[in-house]
């Protein structure tokens, strides 16, 4: 079975058949960027050396620092060490410009961060898939209670000074897997840079998990190969706040390939050569990603559990790009890359 999967970048999808190999120059005609064929068995892995070993989706993970230093003295690489610091000095500086509301999520909270922060910030880039819902189907994503409350969700609203909305983000808290989530952010652009909104929700989460005595923080979940050039400067921040990628709860594994070697990337701002990234198992090397394979933890266990169950497991980025003197991607200190040159 073949299957688009997105409006961004389509990806044929086999599920119970053998690829074949001559197919491509047809699924380029149609406009497919790359073949995945997911649940691969042994055999397949072995059989196609030219894809890549990849999780469905990543989950963005960390222990919960016990304070605020501690969360920057882990990072890994000196240079983001130096870069928190100091956009949490801006932020710090400008804490009278910004005020910041906690409260538990109602559906009425909803709609207001919805239309007046996520359509218009999120909403009207190019190509983009909204996976939250309008305020009205709430209830089908989330469960919400009869006095209008969405259970178990925090909302963090950012207003500046003259009372402008600013930003926002939903937090998804999980006592039972002691894990505070940052399940969506939105903010307005200008506000964003100027008074690191990004950095300053993050600050504030990280208070209220260690209040709350929660170990784990989590940025979320992304589809792994997601399009060309998008969601690539999130992913970075995400690695440089000491998030790290890891197999979520649900999901499966895939064997991919990208089959469009022109890369046409969707939003061409900039002068940087189009690229894609993958976190892949097991790297390049056929033999290697055979024996990853056969030693990731049963999937039954992994839904019955939590999402905790591979956070040492890695995961390796790998670029594809179009030509090697241009980078496209900065990999945070720390993450191996490997870079495919098609």
């Amino acid at each position: 079975m073949i299957s688009a999967r997105g409006n961004r970048t389509k990806i044929a999808v086999f599920n119970d058949e053998i690829y074949d190999s001559s197919l491509e120059h047809d699924l380029i005609t149609e406009g497919f960027f790359a073949v995945a064929i997911k649940d691969p068995k042994l055999s397949d892995i072995n059989g196609h050396p030219d894809f890549i070993l990849a999780p469905e989706w990543i989950r963005w993970l960390m222990p919960t620092p016990e304070t605020s230093e501690m969360w920057i003295t882990n990072l890994g690489s000196s240079h983001d060490r130096y870069k928190l610091r100091k956009k949490l000095k801006t932020s710090h500086a400008q804490s009278g410009d910004v005020r910041v509301d906690i409260a538990p999520l109602s559906v009425d909270d909803y709609k207001i961060w919805y239309e007046s922060l996520y359509l218009p910030e999120i909403g009207e880039k190019a190509g983009a898939i909204l996976f939250w819902p309008a305020p009205e189907s709430l209830s089908k994503k989330v469960r919400v209670r009869p006095s209008g409350e969405v259970a178990n969700y925090f909302r963090i609203f950012m207003y500046h000074k003259d009372g402008s909305f600013i930003g926002g983000s939903l937090w998804f808290i999980s006592h039972p897997q002691s894990i505070l989530i940052i399940a969506a952010t939105a903010f307005k652009q200008k506000a964003r840079a100027k008074y690191e909104l990004s950095i300053r929700g993050m600050d504030e989460s990280l208070t209220f998990a260690i209040s709350h005595g929660l170990k784990w923080m989590s940025y979320g979940t992304d589809p792994n190969l997601y399009g060309v050039d998008f969601s690539l400067g999130l992913q970075m921040f995400k690695a440089s706040i000491g998030m790290k990628p890891v197999f979520p709860r649900y999901g499966s594994f895939q064997l991919i390939k990208v089959i469009d070697k022109t890369l046409s990337r969707i939003d061409s701002a900039n002068s940087e050569k189009p690229s894609v990234l993958i976190f892949a198992i097991g790297g390049n090397n056929v033999s290697d990603r055979i024996l990853n394979y056969q030693h990731l933890p049963p999937l039954t266990p992994k839904r019955n559990f939590d999402l905790l169950w591979n956070r040492d497991f890695g995961l390796t980025p790998v670029r594809f790009v179009v030509h090697p003197q241009t980078p496209a991607v900065k990999v945070p200190n720390g993450m191996i890359l490997q870079d495919i040159i098609l």
